[in-house]
């Protein structure tokens, strides 16, 4: 049975607005959020307990949905910048946003970094694996 929380949750960001979508790092020493503080819907890394915010991705469609992959070198994201929602990736520090894959949401990374778990918008919506690299 897991422990239920005890003591009183403390505040780990500190800007206005929407901060959600939590991700823990695979290492446990960063968190990837969104946040709409710069006016949009952004994808952003701070350390565990908020300090040394950084924005990783920039641009006027929205960004959502943050997963690290297995390494912690980079996230995978869903943005609607190709004018549907779409899976991209974005390295740890920022830089340029990268196409993984077309109309594809919700990513989900496989704990050993090969394959990654999308569903879509198509009725019914089923869920999709790809292969990220060879598996034995």
């Amino acid at each position: 049975e897991r422990p239920m929380p005890v003591g009183v949750p403390i505040r780990v960001t500190t800007d206005d607005g929407f901060e959600g979508e939590p991700e823990i790092s695979p290492d446990g020493t960063r968190v990837a959020y969104v946040s709409d503080i710069s006016g949009n819907s952004e994808i952003y890394v701070a350390d565990i307990v908020g300090a040394g915010r950084l924005r990783l991705t920039s641009h006027p469609a929205l960004d959502f949905a943050p997963a690290w992959f297995a390494d912690g070198s980079a996230l995978a994201f869903v943005s609607e910048r190709g004018g549907q929602r779409d899976i991209w990736e974005v390295g740890q520090f920022g830089g340029g946003a990268t196409l993984l894959l077309e109309n594809a949401q919700y990513p989900a990374l496989s704990p050993d970094g090969r394959r990654l778990y999308v569903s879509t918008e198509q009725r019914p919506t089923p869920l999709l694996a790809v292969d990220l690299a060879p598996i034995p």
